[in-house]
């Protein structure tokens, strides 16, 4: 009997060992489940090395407007300088000013492009009447097989009434320039007037005048990326709030329709001023680049490059990246830094798509101007998102069913921690303007933003 008790004693034991490896038991003595999740671990330095040794760098489409003031009597080798002055700006587009309509001109600057390893958007003349499509079109089979031509640019800030004509005008470039080849127009702000949109101040079908401005444009014509222009740096830094929650609406505006469209969205960013206008400082700068891809957009083009002399354009005084005779000015620098901290990032954001924003205590101003759309309330497990500061935060989802998070520190004075808690463990990546920093899996993600400056956070 006591040895049957000894045996009987030891198969229990050896159960309840090997139950401890499978099982644990509560406070209550109740056996938990095993938990068959992600555990809680870092990265070593090797593997951080190793992982931004094999990421490639993708950049957005990063662009300027206006080009570099040159002269047909200029020599190749001097365009050649001029053009490698920009591409060390951290640039790789070129939006051309009115070269294309001088043929040897516009050759040069072609060259001096291919050479840089700059892409080029040719921009065509306005057109009024649809008799000019034909010279638009051979303007067009001129250049569209130069290999550093990616696409034309038909109109800058259109009117409604100029929709009709610029359809026919898409439709026939289109088909001169091939599929490859983008065409596109640039928008009107939401703070143009419904009288310069060319829509009714009321609107249609429930939408504001300038979400009718929008639709009524894809309704008649066709642009391969929605683009627009928004300036929030006025003379008085009083206003930037308020400029920058006009701004959040027409970002919701332009990235609902491009993914109603299922098109990519570019922008234009305020490097310098110009009358009404101020210069941003190095923060506020990298504050508004970085806008401009929290909310998804692919590309961007700095306003301005040149300093024009007086006279030359209708707006009076400007400020921008170099001077009429190409010296760089301090906003050249701020511009260079800023590609060169975003680039940190490796780009990897661009293999995501836009889905919205979370927040943590923004200028109530700004959350009203959020669409509900993209108003996001959870994503991708994401618990809460707590930050010393205001902070903003783009939520994307790649193909493969990985998300992302663009971390924005909103506020261009003051560094913010952030912490990003999930409902579980999570594997994640922290890709910053140094590379990636951080990878691993927790439930608890901790950053720390510079004034203006973002991260992004890979989920899956």
């Amino acid at each position: 009997m006591n040895r049957l008790f000894r045996v009987t004693a030891l198969v229990l034991t050896a159960f309840c060992v090997c139950a401890s490896l499978l099982t644990a038991c509560d406070n209550k003595g109740n056996i938990v489940p095993p938990d068959s999740g992600p555990k809680k671990y870092r990265a070593t330095a090797e593997e951080l090395l190793a992982e931004n040794e094999n990421t490639p760098l993708k950049q957005p489409v990063r662009g300027i407007f206006i080009t570099p003031r040159m002269r047909v009597s200029d020599s190749q080798e001097k365009f050649n300088e001029e053009y490698a002055k920009v591409k060390a700006a951290g640039i790789n587009m070129v939006a051309t000013y009115e070269e294309a309509n001088t043929k040897k001109l516009m050759q040069k600057v072609l060259e001096a492009c291919e050479v840089n390893g700059l892409q080029v958007v040719v921009s065509v003349n306005r057109i009024t009447t649809e008799k000019q499509i034909d010279t638009i079109v051979k303007i067009v089979n001129i250049y569209k097989d130069h290999p550093a031509v990616i696409g034309f640019n038909l109109f800058d800030e259109p009117s409604a009434a100029n929709f009709e004509l610029l359809g026919k005008e898409y439709e026939r470039v289109k088909e001169a320039a091939g599929p490859d080849k983008l065409v596109l127009i640039n928008f009107l702000p939401n703070y143009a007037s419904p009288e310069q949109c060319g829509v009714s101040e009321e609107g249609e079908d429930g939408l504001t005048f300038y979400q009718t401005y929008l639709k009524k444009y894809y309704d008649m014509a066709f642009s391969d990326i929605v683009s627009f222009d928004f300036y929030p740096y006025r003379s008085k830094q009083s206003g930037d709030v308020k400029n920058y929650a006009n701004m959040i609406s027409n970002f919701c505006d332009i990235m609902k329709i491009a993914n109603e469209r299922k098109l990519g969205a570019w922008g234009y960013v305020q490097c310098g001023e110009w009358n009404g206008t101020r210069t941003p400082n190095k923060e506020e700068l990298l504050l508004l680049t970085n806008f401009h891809l929290m909310f998804g957009l692919k590309g961007y083009s700095y306003f301005l490059y040149v300093t024009p002399i007086n006279g030359e354009t209708a707006e009076g005084f400007f400020n921008g990246m170099v001077t009429y005779e190409g010296e760089p000015t301090e906003t050249y620098y701020k511009v260079k830094d800023t590609a060169a901290e975003i680039d940190g990032m490796k780009g990897v954001y661009l293999d995501f798509d836009f889905k919205g924003v979370v927040y943590d205590k923004i200028d109530q101003l700004w959350g009203d101007k959020i669409d509900p759309v993209f108003d996001l309330k959870e994503f991708a497990g994401l618990k809460k998102m707590e930050a010393e500061g205001a902070v903003m935060a783009g939520c994307f989802e790649a193909e493969d069913a990985r998300k992302g998070f663009y971390v924005v520190n909103c506020d261009t004075a003051l560094m913010t921690p952030v912490t990003l808690t999930f409902d579980g463990i999570v594997n994640f990546k922290v890709w910053t303007k140094d590379g990636l920093t951080e990878m691993g899996a927790d439930s608890e993600i901790q950053l720390k933003l510079d004034p203006g400056a973002a991260n992004f956070v890979i989920i899956g």
